[in-house]
């Protein structure tokens, strides 16, 4: 692994490293009550991976590693000015973009290693919007293989309930990192990808909800505005089956056709209205959403080409290079048809901008809490990215998942 070209500053970023890690260790204790235990690998360097639970994963796990590491990030931290160069400065983290096959982050990571330099991937790419360990892709396991590196797996519990993605405010709750595995080298190169790809799925799954009923008493994370921006992630009604017509307001979520429910201290849901819902966690709910557009996936493919599914205004558009600064191109509204994306600027004089389902062949990926930014990447290596105003829910998760479903027809014809 030795012999390859060091990374610039490195000395400077282990140091800052180091005293981060002891500047972070006492204030996660206080502010969130992270309980990490100490982790000792057994060689180095290796591939840390974890799961992602909520914004301020790499600084929870750094806090159980007293040798550091450098971490993969989404390319949109590259693009913020001088608070990029000042994370450039301190880190030099690996630059990743959602929505593409991104063969340059496999290169750094490989550049990185064998700079016997240590590497922290989030294999699921994506801060879970339910509580639960999301999709990982096959790759992070050929990555493990090529790099000949060893392996550590670590689970952290209680960040999703500390600030839900799709929510607004922290809470105060238990957070803990707790190690899983560690893998060296020769056991690595003993197995195959897809061996290396079930321990690290194994390791890594976690269930906020299964951990609160593992418990005798759950814990409560306390805060305020618990239930507010819940419609981020519950974007359709079991009761009258419309997108986006969920509304929140501090502890309660609701919707015109009479639903109304509660989030509570422990997470859980619980139907507070006249119209009962049957689900008690977002786990559940969102396993039902996407079980509803399966089933009704037909009706939405054969929607007429002029009827928007989805429809919401107060978005921005925006354009950008590979780590690049960004050019605004207006604001306006966005539409998911049954075969395309359109942006309806505000401006009357400005011409809408189409974008067709066969010029982004990777679908979408979003970034960021909230509504969070919707983004896409064409078949021309133009990316687009729509934000939302703060006064705006639109909900990334569903434009992802219901175009999901709109492709589906395409890629079992092709």
């Amino acid at each position: 692994m030795k012999g390859a070209k060091n990374v610039k500053g490195r000395f400077r970023h282990r140091a800052i490293y180091r005293i981060a890690r002891c500047i972070m260790m006492p204030y996660f204790r206080i502010r969130f009550n992270e309980h990490a235990k100490l982790i000792k690998p057994k060689s180095s360097p290796y591939i840390l991976i974890a799961n992602h639970v909520f914004n301020w994963d790499p600084l929870t796990v750094g806090i159980s590693f007293r040798q550091p590491m450098y971490y993969v990030a989404s390319e949109h931290i590259f693009r913020w000015g001088n608070l990029s160069k000042l994370i450039q400065f301190v880190e030099a983290p690996i630059a990743r973009q959602k929505g593409t096959a991104d063969s340059k982050t496999v290169k750094d990571i490989l550049i990185r290693l064998r700079g016997n330099n240590n590497v922290c991937v989030f294999a699921e790419g994506s801060v879970t919007y339910t509580g639960e360990t999301g999709y990982i892709a096959p790759a992070i396991g050929k990555l493990v293989k090529l790099s000949g590196a060893g392996l550590i797996t670590t689970s952290m519990h209680g960040g999703y309930l500390t600030h839900p993605r799709w929510g607004k405010t922290y809470r105060r709750g238990k957070l803990t990192v707790t190690p899983v595995a560690e893998y060296s080298p020769e056991q690595l190169k003993e197995m195959s990808v897809k061996e290396i790809n079930e321990i690290i799925k194994r390791d890594l799954y976690v269930n906020a909800y299964e951990d609160q009923l593992a418990l005798d008493e759950p814990v409560k994370f306390k805060g305020k505005q618990l239930a507010e921006g819940i419609e981020n992630v519950l974007y359709l009604c079991p009761n009258c089956q419309r997108f986006s017509t969920i509304t929140s307001k501090d502890d309660r979520f609701r919707c015109d056709c009479g639903l109304e429910g509660r989030f509570t201290e422990t997470g859980f849901l619980e139907s507070v209205g006249s119209v009962p819902f049957e689900f008690d966690t977002i786990v559940k709910w969102n396993s039902w959403q996407e079980e509803w557009l399966e089933q009704h996936a037909e009706e939405l493919q054969n929607t007429p080409k002029e009827t928007p599914i989805l429809f919401h205004g107060g978005q921005e558009l925006i354009t950008f290079e590979r780590a690049g600064e960004t050019t605004s191109l207006g604001k306006g509204s966005i539409a998911l048809y049954a075969d395309r994306f359109e942006f309806i600027p505000d401006d009357g004089s400005a011409e809408k901008i189409v974008i067709p389902f066969e010029e982004i062949p990777k679908g979408v990926t979003y970034y960021g809490t909230g509504s969070a930014t919707l983004a896409m990447t064409t078949t021309d290596d133009r990316s687009y990215e729509f934000k939302s105003d703060a006064s705006v829910s639109r909900s990334s998760w569903c434009y992802e998942h219901v175009l999901a479903v709109l492709n589906k027809k395409e890629s079992e014809e092709k």
